[in-house]
C-alpha cells in the first residue's frame, strides 16, 4: 500500500501537493507515524529514524528534522504540541521527550510509570498521556515535570483534553471515561454498547 505519510499529507494539503511534500526520507513506509499541528508548523514523528520532521504549512516543504536519539534506543510515536513545546511519546521506554519548538532541542525527558500510548495537551499546558498496557493516564505538570496517575478501564488509547474535561477511550472495555481536569478523577464512564454499560 502507499506510505502512511502520504495518506496523512493528502488529508493535510491535498492530493496534488502531497507528492511534493513527501520528499527526502518521507517517501518510505514509517514504523509508527503520528502528526500534530501547532507552533507554526506541522510535526510528524518517524519511529524508524528516531526523528521528528518539521513541515512548513505555507510552503509545504520539509524545513527541519529533529534527531531524538539513536534508532532502536528511542522510538518517537504519539506527539502533541503547545506554543513552546513538542511532547513526544517514546514507544520503547516509559518517558516523554519535551522538545523546544524554537530550537529543536530536547529540553527534558520526564519519566512515566508505563510506556506512553497517546498524548494530549489540555488547559494550563497540562499534558495527559495514556498507557495502554498499564490501564493508566499520566498527568504531567509542564512546569515541575512531576506526574500523577489516574486509573481507567482496560486498554486506554485515544485521549482528548480541554480546559475542564479530559476524555479517554478504553479500547478493551469499549468505554469512554470523562475525567475532571482539576480533581483528576474519573467522574463518569460511557459504554459503546448499552449492554456494556454499568
Amino acid at each position: 500500500g502507499p506510505p502512511l505519510l502520504a495518506m496523512f499529507l493528502v488529508a493535510l494539503v491535498g492530493a496534488d501537493d502531497a507528492a511534493e511534500v513527501a520528499s527526502d526520507k518521507l517517501s518510505y513506509d514509517y514504523t509508527g507515524l503520528w502528526i500534530a499541528v501547532g507552533a507554526g508548523a506541522v510535526w510528524v514523528t518517524d519511529a524508524f529514524d528516531a526523528t521528528v520532521v518539521r513541515i512548513d504549512p505555507e510552503t509545504r516543504q520539509v524545513v527541519g528534522r529533529i534527531h531524538l536519539g539513536e534508532p532502536g534506543t528511542v522510538s518517537p510515536q504519539a506527539i502533541a504540541v503547545d506554543d513552546d513545546s513538542l511532547w513526544v511519546a517514546d514507544g520503547l521506554n516509559p518517558l516523554l521527550l519535551e522538545v523546544d519548538t524554537a530550537t529543536g532541542e530536547v529540553v527534558a525527558t520526564p519519566g512515566l510509570r508505563a510506556v506512553p500510548t497517546e498524548i494530549a495537551v489540555g488547559g494550563h499546558g497540562t499534558v495527559w498521556v495514556t498507557s495502554y498496557d498499564a490501564d493508566l493516564v499520566s498527568v504531567l505538570d509542564p512546569e515541575t515535570l512531576q506526574t500523577t496517575t489516574v486509573s481507567v478501564d482496560r486498554g486506554p488509547t485515544g485521549v482528548a483534553a480541554g480546559d475542564r474535561w479530559v476524555w479517554v477511550v478504553a479500547s478493551l472495555d469499549w468505554t469512554v471515561a470523562r475525567i475532571d481536569a482539576e480533581s483528576e478523577r474519573v467522574v463518569v464512564g460511557f459504554a459503546d454498547h448499552p449492554e456494556r454499560a454499568t
